[in-house]
């Protein structure tokens, strides 16, 4: 991919443990040393220092594979936290072409900058020359949105030596919303219902109030009645005269949805459709039984939390939450006023949402860094600080789910998936905030292939999106989203 990889073996300090990484280096060319150095300096405050003349060392030359007639010159600089050193290299008198840098794992940051006002710090970047793809969860630059999704494509093909020609698209967000509605249609007497009528009743159920800058995503049937009759699974054949049925329905702000679906037909791939991540993730890590028994999955990432409440076998409840694993990181950052950094790699390696039991006065010892003079962190507040932000999280989950079916119904209880499930102790704060309901760690089933891949909670959505696509795919509704969003835009045009 164009990179290039350096290992070197050398005396490590005194106190590191054998065989780890103990140093790193990160190296990248730049379009210009000027440019580069006001930026790392002036607004991030990462100094670099280095010559502003030219070189023509023979020998860099032959290890970069320039030509000889080459010039170059360096900065270098040290990134405060992990001890990681920066070296960007300018080059002139050879063809150069402009790489625009990404991080593979979408959900994954790069570099997280805490800022007291976000506007004047997005105008001062933009003055400065640097790309703003997104604002507020909504895409503010377009070409660079795109050029995201083409990298990640072309990994994607790259790995798997097969040509992507459409795309299902797992979407989140804390636009997106649900509802549940009831339709009924009347028939004439002695009338046998088709599936004429199934539509239509369907139909009528997605006419619910949603607000008019939303567009439905899902409407999911939970049961049909037919003259009143409760518990029909499929009434088709069957004879009647009012046909009535429950359905839920999942909806999110359309332009949001259209900046997404934008971004990948831009290079000519279709998007056959989308699925919100919460229905994604139910169809590889709840079984039919545990649907009919009662559940509710909690999918936890980075920025938001999605969860799906199924009763007796049916959606009867879902919704998003923005609040992730991002979240308690950066609890941490601020409550133990350490960088960033070290707060995501705390919560990783020390963190834990059990704050009983832990010896008074145990502590963490952060080592010196660079730009961070290290620091003795109590276990005890690095634990409350974990367990304040979850118990928060599912509280606004459980008052939610409360409203809709009481917990003595949810006879799988609680299962808890994505990256932040791997965080010790959260399964105790979700049994203490539902009380008598059981909670389990989960990750996706029933699948084929590398089950170390399978077995991580991360992967949950992307699993179950291939699966949910792979299921409809050959009963692909006549009305997809992609058409629901063309009449949105119609009838507002």
């Amino acid at each position: 991919d164009g990179f290039f990889v350096q290992l070197v073996q050398e005396d490590a300090p005194a106190g590191t443990p054998a065989g780890i990484v103990h140093r790193v280096s990160l190296a990248y060319t730049m379009e210009s040393a000027d440019a580069t150095r006001s930026f790392y300096t002036g607004k991030l405050g990462i100094e670099l220092t280095g010559s502003a003349v030219y070189s023509r060392d023979a020998a860099m030359l032959q290890l970069y594979g320039a030509p000889a007639r080459t010039e170059f010159r360096k900065l270098t600089g040290v990134i405060p936290g992990p001890p990681a050193t920066v070296e960007f290299t300018e080059f002139r008198g050879v063809p150069r072409t402009k790489l625009v840098m990404r991080v593979r794992d979408p959900g994954a940051p790069a570099l997280c900058i805490q800022v007291n006002e976000l506007a004047p710090a997005i105008a001062q970047m933009k003055a400065a020359g640097v790309p703003i793809i997104s604002a507020k969860g909504e895409i503010v630059d377009f070409k660079n949105a795109t050029q995201c999704v083409h990298d990640a494509l072309a990994d994607a093909e790259d790995r798997s030596d097969y040509e992507i020609k459409t795309v299902w698209l797992a979407i989140s967000g804390s636009h997106i919303k649900s509802l549940n509605n009831r339709s009924s249609i009347t028939l004439p007497e002695e009338t046998t219902i088709t599936a004429k009528e199934i539509e239509s009743v369907e139909f009528k159920a997605k006419e619910a109030g949603i607000p008019k800058e939303d567009v439905i995503i899902h409407s999911v049937i939970q049961r049909y009645y037919v003259d009143g009759q409760e518990g029909v699974i499929d009434p088709q054949n069957m004879m009647g005269s009012k046909l009535e049925a429950d359905f839920h329905i999942i909806h999110g702000v359309t332009n949001r949805i259209q900046n997404a679906i934008r971004c990948v037909r831009e290079f000519d791939i279709d998007v056959e459709d989308i699925v919100v991540n919460s229905v994604a993730s139910a169809q590889v890590v709840l079984g039919e039984q545990q649907k009919q028994a009662g559940a509710v999955l909690i999918d936890i990432g980075g920025g938001v939390t999605d969860y799906i409440v199924y009763r007796s076998g049916a959606v009867c409840h879902s919704g998003v939450i923005a609040i992730g694993g991002d979240h308690i990181t950066n609890d941490l950052c601020i409550g133990l006023r350490i960088p960033i950094t070290r707060a995501e790699k705390l919560k990783i390696e020390e963190g834990s949402a059990i704050t009983s039991n832990i010896p008074a006065g145990d502590k963490i010892t952060l080592r010196n860094d660079t730009g961070f003079s290290g620091k003795d962190i109590d276990r005890q507040m690095l634990n409350m600080i974990i367990q304040a932000r979850l118990e928060e999280l599912f509280t606004i989950i459980h008052k939610r789910i409360q409203e809709v079916v009481p917990e003595r119904l949810l006879g799988a209880g609680i299962l808890l998936t994505g990256g932040c499930s791997l965080l010790r102790g959260i399964r105790e704060v979700a049994e203490s905030v539902f009380p008598g309901t059981p909670v389990y760690l989960a990750h996706a089933q029933s699948v084929s292939g590398p089950m170390s891949a399978f077995e991580n909670p991360q992967l949950s959505t992307c699993i179950g999106a291939a699966k949910y696509a792979q299921a409809v795919h050959a009963e692909m509704p006549e009305e997809s989203i992609l058409d629901r969003l063309k009449g949105f835009l119609s009838g507002r045009i």
